[in-house]
């Protein structure tokens, strides 16, 4: 009797948890809870970090996702791709890697969006507390590279 129990609070655990990872550690459903986008499901999320734990979900994060079809990222009907270079998303970019490379943990190049090469962005500011958000899309890789600094 006590066998079966334990095994039923077991399994009520590891349920919790996997409810647990899938809401609130989603980068995607992270973006559509504070900027209302929401983005396609990626084929597979290629990198995520963050500048930590925090008590109110606060901090810099970077996330790399990776589409194998082009037609799910043209979907995005609430973001308007922007093309041409800017050098001050360029250097809000290099200055999140800065950040987010601490305790001797760099961000492997091959996850770091090349900003030499074409790209599209979009931006967007919350006004009210002073939050940015910065999405990169690279069509000849396929992939979204994406900045959040959430205040």
């Amino acid at each position: 009797m006590k066998f079966k129990r334990l095994i039923i609070i077991i399994l009520i655990i590891l349920a919790i948890a996997q409810l647990y990872k899938e809401t609130f550690g989603n980068p995607l459903l992270d973006i559509r809870i504070h900027w209302g986008i929401k983005l396609p499901t990626a084929d597979k999320i290629l990198y995520s970090r963050d500048t930590g734990p925090s008590f109110f979900g606060d901090g810099e994060f970077y996330t790399v996702l990776q589409y194998k079809s082009k037609r799910k990222i043209k979907k995005l009907n609430k973001i308007e791709w922007k093309q041409d270079k800017n050098s001050e998303i360029e250097e809000f970019i290099l200055e999140r890697f800065s950040r987010l490379e601490f305790n001797d943990k760099r961000i492997d190049d091959k996850y770091k969006v090349n900003l030499n090469e074409d790209y599209l962005y979009y931006e967007q500011y919350d006004e009210e507390d002073n939050s940015h958000i910065v999405i990169i899309y690279k069509e000849n890789e396929q992939r979204l590279y994406i900045i959040e600094v959430l205040l």
